[in-house]
């Protein structure tokens, strides 16, 4: 939000697409070239929005000239070839398609946006101005280790009220636990016990685990920060222990 770029693109928009669009801001503080924050952060938010969304993810580094453009359960996102859109999941229900003209052929790449998303707002499902293609560049996200009865997970993300997500979802949660009680460990502090459903559900001040909209696990600290509370570093990682 402090550079130039965002109202730059904008305005290019403005004068290039119908007037009844609305633009809707997911984030524009994704650390510098993070490709894992920026599909956190888009997987957490994508799917509230009504089918016929048109998501733009301009998430540098450019590592090829290439711009995808994807389609599933009715949305399309625009983001350059560099692994940024294997990391969401559901990637595999993805159609992809490339555009037949080149950013180069544009005189700034905002203009070249601006036309891919004109191109997108028409209602085709065709879409005749893009060409389908197979393979999008692949990213290795790291995932959660896990077996019978134990997961270990990984620091995600830690949003600006202190809350630390981590790569485990609940399915997989749910699938290792199979109805056993658990225990979950970090940091050398008393090991949680129980999902809560909102913050609410402990006294302000305590640490708490529960799923956030889009799935993913999360400690927490009622009213207060679980990264300075327990000192919660991107290295960290938790241990959950699943017992009869």
């Amino acid at each position: 939000m402090k550079d130039h770029r965002l109202a730059s693109l904008k305005a290019r928009l403005i004068g290039a697409i119908p007037s009844d669009v609305r633009f809707v801001d997911i984030s524009h503080e994704v650390s510098a070239y993070n490709l894992v924050e920026a599909a956190f952060l888009f997987e957490s938010a994508w799917n509230h929005f009504p089918s016929g969304t048109i998501h733009l993810l301009w998430i540098y580094p450019l590592e090829s000239n290439e711009i995808v453009i994807a389609r599933c359960q009715g949305h399309i996102m625009i983001a350059p070839d560099n692994g940024l859109l294997s990391l969401i999941d559901g990637a595999g229900q993805m159609e992809y398609y490339k555009s037949k003209t080149s950013a180069h052929e544009y005189p700034h790449e905002f203009v070249f946006i601006a036309e891919l998303i004109r191109q997108c707002i028409v209602p085709n499902t065709e879409m005749p101005a893009f060409e389908r293609i197979s393979q999008i560049k692949q990213r290795i996200a790291l995932q959660p280790v896990y077996s019978r009865n134990e997961i270990r997970a990984s620091y995600l993300y830690a949003d600006r009220f202190g809350n630390v997500y981590f790569n485990l979802k609940q399915s997989i949660f749910e699938k290792i636990r199979n109805g056993n009680r658990f225990q979950v460990f970090f940091k050398g502090m008393e090991p949680l016990t129980s999902i809560s459903k909102s913050y609410g559900d402990v006294s302000p001040g305590e640490i708490l685990c529960k799923f956030n909209e889009a799935g993913f696990f999360q400690i927490s600290q009622y009213l207060g920060s679980a990264v300075e509370a327990l000192e919660l570093k991107e290295e960290d990682s938790i241990q959950i222990l699943f017992y009869d």
